[in-house]
């Protein structure tokens, strides 16, 4: 089952793109868009959390598509919402 969130942010699209970029590739991820749509892998240690992202009206949207059983979808979504704060 997959989670979908939003995350609205003010200026351009590339801004919220670099943040989400970086932060994924500093966890040893991997990362591949641009500024309308594009998909992740973030690996933990208990297994990788997989997603994609499309970017509309000042919103980025994330869809977590696989996740580790244990962790909550609720997790994810504080994590991904820090790094891109």
């Amino acid at each position: 089952m997959a989670h979908t969130f939003e995350v609205p942010f003010h200026g351009g699209a590339e801004d919220i793109i670099s943040k989400a970029q970086n932060a994924i590739e500093k966890a040893e991820g991997s990362f591949s868009g641009d500024t309308s749509q594009g998909e992740f892998v973030v690996p933990a240690k208990i297994g990788d959390v997989e997603g994609s992202y499309i970017v509309e009206n000042n919103n980025f949207v994330v869809t977590i598509h696989k996740k580790p059983f244990i962790a909550p979808y609720s997790m994810i979504e504080d994590a991904l919402r820090k790094y891109l704060a």
